[in-house]
């Protein structure tokens, strides 16, 4: 037989209270404007397309990647209950470990609208302003089969 506690009339501690889960925030570069900086959680990616070239014992490797996010709930007092929050954003990464040479590029665009055909735009747009900033030709044309991949994930629409 265990013998009595004599702490057992003492008023225990509470425990301490659970710590909420940490929100997880990402900046996203825009074009020709400051960044912004997001809920992840609040902002799902909903279509992207990527391409890259990455082989071990070879020194040169590139990626690059469009993503499409949309806002999960839409405040009313922006538009219409249709009305979507987009934003487009893409990144392209190239580095030559022999030169030891490198080029980092980020683009983006936000977009507020009910219209399908403007997020395509802006998809294109994205896409365009990535591959004007591309230093080396020859890789600049991946761009197209980025965008393409993108599309592809977009959900379909019906008709």
């Amino acid at each position: 037989m265990l013998a009595p506690n004599p702490d057992a009339n003492t008023p225990r501690e509470p425990a301490p209270e659970p710590k909420p889960p940490e929100v997880k925030r990402r900046t996203i570069t825009l074009t020709n404007r400051a960044p912004i900086s997001i809920v992840e959680n609040d902002w799902p990616v909903i279509a992207q397309g990527s391409a890259g070239h990455e082989c071990e014992g070879d020194s040169h490797q590139w990626d690059m990647a469009i993503r499409v996010r949309r806002r999960k709930e839409q405040p009313a007092a922006f538009g219409p209950p249709n009305t979507a929050w987009y934003i487009v954003h893409a990144k392209f990464s190239e580095w030559d470990e022999i030169s030891e040479n490198g080029q980092l590029v980020r683009v983006g665009q936000s977009l507020i609208s009910d219209e399908k055909n403007k997020l395509w735009k802006l998809i294109v747009a994205v896409g365009e302003e990535l591959r004007g900033r591309i230093d080396r030709e020859s890789l600049r044309r991946h761009v197209t089969g980025v965008v393409d991949r993108c599309f592809a994930q977009l959900p379909p629409m019906t008709m």
